[in-house]
């Protein structure tokens, strides 16, 4: 079971930053990304694929952030400490995109 929570700001500037990223990384040419808050989920979806390629190729990915509180986590820093580290992992993995194709932010 999972509960609806508030965002801190700075996990919704992550939220920014992460959709941002995304447009950076689609700009770039050679992969496609879009990233979207989710509120009736309580996730941000990250979906990858390749310039001109399908979500359903080898190399499409989705990616998510789960931000409600899980069954496991008995106070808000544990959540939120999970929920920044997953954001952090979204937007590290689209800068890893950039990276690779020698684009810079």
């Amino acid at each position: 079971m999972t509960t609806q929570k508030r965002l801190t700001s700075a996990q919704r500037f992550a939220i920014f930053q992460i959709v941002d990223r995304a447009i950076d990384v689609t700009q770039q040419g050679e992969w496609h990304a879009s990233a979207e808050y989710a509120g009736a989920s309580n996730l941000v979806q990250v979906t990858i694929r390749r310039a001109g390629g399908k979500i359903t190729d080898p190399e499409g990915q989705v990616v998510n952030a789960f931000l409600a509180r899980l069954g496991n986590e008995s106070d808000d820093d544990n959540n939120n400490n999970r929920i920044n580290a997953e954001l952090g992992g979204l937007l590290d993995h689209l800068n890893g995109l950039l990276n690779k194709s020698g684009a810079t932010s």
